[in-house]
């Protein structure tokens, strides 16, 4: 399982039109254009995770640097951000932005940031 990173998206670009795209090169698992939480519009870039390595591998030497909708994206293999050795940290507030909130999520939460961020969420 491969995840890309799509940068450059254009605005109205949209999970669905994402999907649809890279689904020319293979089975994607999910497709997903990472909104602002507060407004709700995208920012820009997304992630695209497709089953298959060599399939994943042909949509990003096809589309890197290609224009879609009217913009020009950059396509990378996705990387965790989280060097730091705590986890992932990128990732889970990528995930943040889009799961189903509940109190008990954001008590959960706001009290492992508040024990040192990233404990026991590996």
């Amino acid at each position: 399982m491969t995840k890309l990173f799509i940068g450059g998206l254009a605005w109205q670009t949209d999970d669905v039109r994402l999907r649809q795209k890279f689904e020319e090169f293979g089975n994607v698992e999910e497709a997903v254009v990472v909104k602002d939480r507060e407004t709700g519009r995208s920012r820009g870039f997304g992630f695209v995770r497709f089953s298959n390595d060599d399939e994943a591998t042909a949509a990003m030497n096809a589309m890197n640097d290609q224009d879609f909708d009217g913009r020009r994206i950059r396509v990378d293999k996705a990387t965790d951000r989280g060097g730091s050795g705590r986890g992932g940290w990128w990732w889970r507030i990528l995930w943040w932005q889009y799961v189903d909130r509940t109190p008990e999520l954001d008590n959960a939460v706001t009290n492992q940031l508040q024990d040192g961020g990233g404990g026991g969420w590996q």
